[in-house]
């Protein structure tokens, strides 16, 4: 004859109860330091094997902990409450975060200095290009003969923060009119 549980027994993907295993705890913080991560690598950093690793992924799926989807062919795992999941799945790839970075670095540029810069082949440029821009991370614009790339929208916020004058130290002005800086306080 079964055993009928209560209702007060505590589920077993309480999410509270589902970090209480060490390799899942280990998976889980593996997947919140590197959103967008693909299960494999995630099997690799946290040196679990991927059988176990896609167990623990799915238990933390059903408690909400994290969420997996499907971008550019791969099974890209990201925790539940992380935003711009494309943007994080192309810096979890080194190809398109090498990309993104230079694109950061140099502002809007041509397709052969961007290969220049990476030392890629302008048609393995154009291909991670084309990849970014439809996840709308990229924007590009012909002129004349020449494409013009540059970050769009939130991979434009996120990889290259502005320097406001607001944030910049303002010098402190005294009573007879001479100024100090926050080194002088």
């Amino acid at each position: 004859m079964m055993k009928r549980l209560s209702s007060t027994c505590v589920s077993r993907t309480d999410s509270k109860d589902l970090l209480d295993h060490e390799g899942r705890a280990t998976v889980f913080s593996v997947i919140r330091e590197s959103p967008g991560i693909c299960m494999s690598a995630v099997a690799v950093r946290a040196d679990i094997p991927l059988s176990t690793t896609r167990h623990h992924i799915r238990v933390l799926e059903r408690g909400n902990l994290v969420a997996e989807t499907k971008i550019r062919g791969k099974r890209r795992v990201y925790a539940s409450n992380a935003t711009n999941i494309e943007l994080a799945a192309a810096l979890a790839d080194e190809a398109t975060a090498a990309v993104l970075d230079a694109l950061s670095r140099l502002g809007p540029v041509s397709v052969s200095a961007l290969a220049d810069d990476l030392a890629r082949d302008p048609s393995t440029v154009t291909h991670h290009l084309q990849r970014l821009a439809a996840a709308d991370l990229v924007e590009r614009e012909r002129q004349g003969r020449v494409v013009i790339n540059a970050l769009a929208g939130e991979a434009k916020d996120a990889l290259t923060p502005e320097v406001r004058e607001e944030s910049m130290p303002q010098p402190r002005l005294m009573a007879d009119g001479s100024g100090f800086g926050e080194d002088d306080c």
